[in-house]
């Protein structure tokens, strides 16, 4: 394998990355490790909140710790709802670290063993994207402790503690931050024109990296609209989602639930409050409140639902806009209507 060249897997960086100041800092301190094995960090958090871009900007910041190379792989299968087959993972990175592919075994323990073994000696970072369980990570380790894993993961992948992952949950921007991506993607004198507007964008894009830059981009392709008009357009909270082009990354999610948690996502995205807390959804769902509260779970596990507190929920805005959505799709009216009485009466009952 002498002359392969060295692997450069990762994808472009984005133009406009903004803020991150403290995750890039906790990256660097998982990365300085310690002990025989290659550190692993995990950063997770909904689809659109900027894992994968943060990811790569800090490798390619850090390019030079490793030397023999930055791998990368997408562990989302083409269809979007299932993993990728470990084999094939495998068969990409030894390629990629010069393998020839008639050289790379199709069974699996065959593949990992040889995986480790050229891995052995060498300095690589591995980004595994979009990982839909910690099996697929763990498979990703290299046998060498210089070298790093960095998954990214709108799952919570907790089993991954036991391997010495340093977990970062990403949080939306501040507004200042998510003003900042706005006049950066726009790139004109709009921003500085209308701060006010960029502002209230900001907010209406509730601080999520993705949403924030397809605001700025359709502002690109649109010179003559002022920020003020797009606010206007995405005012409403009926249209804002397809005004974003932003529904389908949540549906990676959504599609991936058990089919009574689906359904109780989109009944729960009928209550327009803030907080949800383990009795509301007991009485929405009419379950018991042990069982309401291990929903409650699976959608935070799922990066579909926030813990805001001790037994406190909730919702982003986009990611209720989209369930409420899913529910004007697939529910029956006259479910939705009971949902919204027994929000109602929980409320009523809760004020006394």
């Amino acid at each position: 394998m002498a002359g392969i060249a060295v692997p450069r897997q990762l994808p472009p960086p984005a133009a406009h990355f903004t803020g991150r100041a403290d995750v890039l800092a906790t990256l660097d301190e998982i990365a300085t490790g310690s002990g025989d094995r290659p550190p692993m960090a995990v950063l997770q958090g909904p689809g659109g909140i900027g894992k994968s871009t943060a990811a790569v900007h800090w490798l390619n910041r850090r390019a030079t710790r490793f030397p023999d190379g930055q791998l990368y792989v997408d562990l989302r299968a083409e269809s979007g709802f299932e993993p990728v087959p470990s084999t094939v993972v495998l068969g990409r990175l030894l390629r990629g670290l010069g393998v020839p592919g008639d050289q790379v075994p199709a069974d699996l323990a065959e593949a990992t063993t040889m995986y480790r073994s050229v891995t052995a000696r060498k300095r690589l970072a591995i980004l595994a994207d979009d990982a839909f369980s910690a099996a697929q990570v763990v498979g990703l380790v290299p046998a060498s402790p210089d070298s790093m894993v960095l998954a990214t993961s709108r799952w919570r992948l907790g089993r991954l503690a036991t391997y010495g992952a340093g977990f970062i949950e990403l949080p939306v921007l501040p507004v200042t931050d998510g003003a900042d991506l706005l006049a950066g993607t726009v790139g004109d004198g709009r921003p500085g024109r209308e701060p006010a507007a960029v502002a209230e964008l900001a907010g209406l894009c509730g601080g999520l990296p993705l949403a924030l830059s397809i605001a700025g981009a359709r502002l690109v392709s649109r010179p003559r609209w002022s920020i003020a008009r797009m606010v206007r357009e995405l005012a409403d909270d009926r249209t804002r989602l397809a005004a974003l082009d932003i529904g389908a990354v949540f549906d990676l999610s959504y599609r991936c639930l058990p089919p009574a948690t689906a359904h109780a996502y989109r009944r729960l995205g009928e209550y327009p409050g803030p907080e949800i807390s383990p009795g509301l959804a007991a009485a929405v769902l009419r379950l018991p409140g042990n069982e309401a509260t291990a929903v409650l779970d699976h959608l935070v596990d799922a990066g579909l639902l926030a813990e805001r507190g001790a037994d406190r929920y909730g919702f982003h805005e986009l990611i209720r806009l989209h369930a409420r959505g899913c529910a004007e799709r697939e529910e029956p009216e006259a479910e939705r209507q009971a949902v919204r009485r027994r929000i109602l009466g929980y409320l009523a009952r809760d004020l006394h």
